[in-house]
């Protein structure tokens, strides 16, 4: 891919719409690296983000529980799409992408955390 930017400072549609899925893929491929198994659990996906409190593993495995939460999540990630992928100048939009990345790593991060505090559950 060439240079997504153009000579007014903004960037293309396609390219923002590009680098917003190669965001979720990155999180596909950290989550496989882990386990491929735990793809299969992606409508739980926001709760993961529950995890980063303390003591969050015990709050995100709650979370699986009930769907507030897990609505709640990815009406966060569906507002910060709608809001990234609308700006047009493209430092702001680098700004709100590398945000966007960070949360994803994150919500990986505690996707792997939950997953591993539930698994020692008796």
């Amino acid at each position: 891919m060439s240079d997504p930017t153009t000579d007014d400072g903004s960037i293309s549609q396609s390219a923002r719409w590009w680098l917003w899925g190669g965001g979720w893929g990155l999180a596909a491929v950290l989550t496989a690296i882990h386990s491929p198994a735990h793809l299969l659990l992606v409508p739980f996906f926001p709760v993961g983000l529950l995890a980063l409190l303390p003591n969050g593993e015990q709050a995100a495995i709650g979370g699986w529980m009930l769907q507030f939460p897990i609505m709640l999540g990815w009406a966060f990630y569906a507002a910060y799409s709608f809001i990234m992928l609308r700006q047009r100048r493209a430092t702001v939009f680098f700004v709100l992408y590398i945000v966007f990345c960070i949360v994803l790593v994150l919500n990986v991060g505690g996707c792997q955390r939950t997953m591993d505090a539930a698994s020692k559950i008796e």
